[in-house]
């Protein structure tokens, strides 16, 4: 279906609403003004930085979206924002500032129509009325997000259950939790329910999968399509590299789940280490995040974590602290907040790319780190 067809009657035009998102108010209001002129009813400019850090929420009558996005040129950080911020479905092009050829070729590599703010005025109105403006219509898919245990009893799979919730927590958004062929096989004791069916609900927005494949791309196109978050748990400590290699690149995030272990941690940049070959053979980039579960108290002879972080090449970007009885022993919401829920939430919220608040008094804890 075309989004902005010139055959389309007025009832369904006036459905299809187009936002301009800019913080320049003059480009905005030219833009408006242009495609009114060009027989769009329904457009409006919103002043706002779609790609700052933060939460974005979208209009819910939006149909389409040109996005300002000024002087960046990080083709691959840019996409992976809109990916994530951005419904499924929705028609958007880019303006900025560049007028650099190669530039809008990096965004047409990945189907996405660039055109410089100042020169590209009326091609920009040109594909917003176009009937061949579908080509540049995201399809609807599910953001994949992997949390991948780098060794046997890391919690994955509970910190795959406790993400899951607060995605939906903080989006809204219908979200799907998937155990993989090396998961978790308590996954129905973690969630409390018999998985008895293809999709179990676990609450409002969000349900659980009772297969177990080895990859996202085992899932058929219609669960792809049918929700908007799918988070994949899964232990790697004993795959391939061409099943590592798989993984990177069928995940839009990745978290990846060590103990107080050289082996996990190990593992952990062998994982690293293909995100950076996918980024030398295709440009593709990879949002990572290091989480460290701490599954037991701490004693003066256990590996401190700048040991750890020194073996890895790079510090954690989260630090779960051990809790008695495990993540199974931390509730998804309560009156406060716990260290472990702060941790949690603080990764989702890195996962969603929405700011976190620094820690009062991080800079002591580092100090005093085991």
């Amino acid at each position: 279906m075309l989004l902005f067809s010139k055959n389309d009657n007025k009832s369904k035009k006036e459905e299809d609403a187009l936002y301009v998102f800019s913080l320049s108010t003059s480009l905005a209001e030219e833009l408006v003004s242009e495609l009114r002129l060009a027989g769009m009813t329904k457009v409006s400019g919103i002043d706002t930085d779609v790609l700052a850090s933060g939460a974005f929420q979208t209009p819910d009558d939006m149909k389409g979206a040109i996005i300002d996005v000024g002087s960046r040129t990080d083709v691959d950080n840019i996409v992976q924002s809109l990916q994530i911020k951005l419904p499924g479905g929705v028609w958007f092009c880019l303006v900025g500032n560049s007028d650099s050829i190669s530039l809008a070729q990096q965004f047409a590599d990945y189907n996405i129509s660039y055109f410089n703010s100042s020169a590209q005025k009326g091609l920009i109105v040109q594909a917003a009325v176009s009937d061949k403006s579908e080509h540049s219509t995201r399809k609807k898919n599910a953001i994949s997000i992997a949390v991948l245990g780098c060794k046997g009893g890391v919690g994955n799979t509970l910190l795959a259950y406790h993400i899951a919730n607060h995605i939906v927590d903080e989006r809204n958004a219908s979200t799907l939790l998937v155990s993989g062929d090396r998961g978790s096989e308590d996954l129905d004791f973690i969630l409390g329910k018999k998985m008895l069916q293809e999709f179990t609900p676990v609450r409002k927005n969000l349900d659980a999968c009772s297969t177990s494949p080895t990859l996202h791309s085992e899932l058929t196109e219609e669960v792809h399509q049918r929700f908007e978050f799918i988070v994949f748990e899964q232990a790697i400590q004993s795959i391939s590299k061409e099943m590592m290699r798989s993984l990177v690149e069928e995940s839009l995030c990745i978290i990846l789940v060590v103990n107080r272990s050289y082996a996990s941690v190990r593992v952990a940049k062998m994982m690293l280490e293909q995100v950076e070959v996918l980024h030398k053979i295709n440009r593709i980039t990879r949002r990572v995040f290091v989480c460290f579960n701490d599954l037991h108290p701490y004693k003066h002879s256990d590996i401190v974590v700048t040991d750890l972080e020194r073996v890895l090449g790079r510090p954690f970007d989260v630090e779960l602290p051990y809790v008695r009885g495990g993540l199974e022993k931390v509730s998804v919401k309560g009156p406060t907040l716990s260290a472990m829920q702060k941790g949690i939430d603080a990764l989702t919220k890195k996962i969603l790319g929405i700011d976190v608040a620094p820690e009062k008094f991080a800079f002591l804890k580092t100090l005093i780190r085991k």
